[in-house]
């Protein structure tokens, strides 16, 4: 957390919004007013241009931070301006929760106590999926199958990468920067795997949302842009061991047709005017894996420079709102 012991711990909820009015008071009722471990619990309420009274019923309710984007932005955006605000307004820890009544507030002690106890930098909520009555068996294997996607990036098991209930620690805060337009909730796992932010999964217990969910309009089109989400992160992190790979993949395959035309030559008396097509595809494949392994070099120094802005995005926050890891 942070190096002064005298300081209060304060808590911040986010809850992100876009035409909730007549939804927003089923959450805040539900919000606690005290957290063991907790000093300071502030509600922030972030509008991605409602075109109802989500404004003013989020004030009127008693939100303590209510700030609204010019225009829907969408969730990526909506969040990375939340990270930013929570900065600003000194969270020590950051819930993120939708206003849909999905996300049951008795499971924000679960999800703070791993940060509390400083166990954890992102504390990641995870359905039963299997149990979850009111969610289709589409859906569930569509989740299943991007969980099975994102473990393979994020270097860890995970069982329900859509979700979006979690806790952020002050280090989290300033580190996580999301860069995809969509499919938030896998770009965290993702990256706080490649950010060196210890992660905890924690299991909750959803509520059936009072809506449809806003996300997942068109199946079809979720899995197409989730996949992009997760094949772009794989690129922007491995992307030394995958072009590697597939630069080897293809420079073994030319050598191997290599040796096979040979020995059809050499062996077999086979008159090599009669392989000309396994030449030349013995020569194309160890150019373009030549070329692909050079790829990947270069994105070895591209990872270096991008860790190096990182680090001094994550410098220049810690300076300017006072993060200390020494305790």
């Amino acid at each position: 957390m942070v190096s002064d012991k005298n300081k209060k711990v304060k808590l911040i909820i986010e809850i992100n919004c876009l035409n909730e009015e007549e939804n927003l008071h089923i959450v805040f009722n539900k919000l606690p007013k005290k957290l063991k471990g907790i000093d300071i619990i502030e509600t922030l309420v972030i509008d991605d241009g409602s075109t109802d009274n989500t404004v003013a019923v989020a004030k009127k309710l008693g939100a303590n931070h209510v700030y609204r984007n010019h225009g829907n932005k969408g969730v990526p955006f909506t969040l990375n301006y939340g990270l930013y605000i929570a900065n600003r307004l000194g969270a020590d820890i950051l819930i993120n929760m939708d206003a849909d009544d999905q996300h049951d507030p008795v499971d924000i002690p679960k999800l703070i106590s791993p940060i509390l106890n400083k166990k954890a930098d992102i504390v990641h909520g995870q359905r039963p999926v299997s149990d979850v009555k009111h969610t289709t068996g589409v859906k569930k294997l569509l989740q299943g199958l991007g969980a099975w996607m994102v473990s393979v990036v994020a270097g860890r098991k995970i069982d329900d990468a859509s979700s979006g209930y979690r806790a952020l620690s002050m280090e989290a805060i300033a580190r996580i920067q999301l860069l995809s337009e969509y499919a938030a909730p896998l770009e965290y796992l993702i990256q706080a795997e490649n950010k060196g932010l210890n992660l905890e999964l924690v299991e909750i217990t959803p509520n059936e949302a009072v809506r449809p969910s806003r996300l997942i309009k068109s199946i079809k089109k979720y899995v197409v842009r989730s996949a992009g989400v997760i094949i772009d992160n794989l690129l922007v992190y491995k992307s030394l061991s995958v072009l590697l790979k597939l630069g080897g993949l293809f420079f073994v395959s030319g050598v191997g047709l290599t040796f096979i035309r040979l020995y059809l030559v050499n062996v077999n008396n086979v008159g090599s005017q009669d392989h000309l097509t396994l030449l030349i595809s013995s020569i194309s494949s160890m150019v373009i894996g030549a070329q692909v392994i050079l790829f990947a070099f270069m994105a070895r120094l591209s990872r270096a420079n991008r860790r190096l802005a990182e680090e001094q995005l994550y410098r220049t926050n810690a300076n300017n709102w006072g993060i200390d890891r020494v305790e």
